[in-house]
């Protein structure tokens, strides 16, 4: 991961127990645009995530992949994008 030496960062932990799932992604998935410029992260993610049932990590990949295309209108970004979802199992 790229961290930045000006930015200030916290250390923490979460407990992640059966059934929780972690979604990562880099800012080219959350900065990539629409025609008006709202930004996926802001519009369509929150939507995306809590809007569903997902009976697999890849699943929910999948919808994210989709829909960030689908909401950009195009399937290239602006910057990289790399997303990962991990799904705790019982």
């Amino acid at each position: 991961m790229g961290l930045l030496p000006q930015i200030g960062y916290e250390v923490g932990e979460v407990g992640l127990e059966a059934g929780d799932t972690l979604v990562l992604f880099t800012d080219g998935l959350a900065e990539a645009a629409n025609a008006q410029g709202v930004e996926y992260s802001t519009e369509a993610l929150p939507k995306v995530l809590t809007e569903g049932s997902y009976d697999s990590a890849e699943q929910l990949l999948n919808r994210i992949r989709e829909s960030a295309v689908a909401f950009a209108g195009h399937a290239s970004f602006q910057d990289d994008a790399t997303l990962i979802v991990i799904r705790v199992r019982d």
